[in-house]
């Protein structure tokens, strides 16, 4: 299942090659992916390194720099110690190339 800030970043042909297969076209907004981002940290605060790279990636896609980037450091404080945390770290440093430009 994709994550919703996946699918909120569909395009028109990618949601009707999704209907196709599944039925039903998948909808989220960025606004609704930042907000079960916020809930999950809310719920266990620094949990995840993955979390707080897709709440910059949402703050990032919503014009909001300075949230992307106060998020970046935050996933930056979380130590990589399983394959995810590491995969994250990959995501990490893309994304804060692009908010540096």
């Amino acid at each position: 299942m994709p994550s919703e800030e996946k699918v909120a970043q569909l395009s028109w042909i990618e949601k009707k090659v999704a209907t196709a297969l599944f039925g039903t076209p998948p909808t989220s907004t960025i606004y609704e992916a930042l907000q079960n981002f916020l809930k999950a940290e809310e719920i266990h605060p620094g949990y995840s390194k993955y979390n707080y790279v897709y709440l910059a990636k949402c703050y990032k896609e919503l014009g909001q720099r300075t949230n992307a980037l106060k998020y970046c450091d935050s996933a930056l404080s979380v130590l990589s110690v399983t394959k995810e945390d590491k995969e994250a770290e990959k995501d990490l440093e893309a994304l804060l190339l692009s908010l540096k430009l």
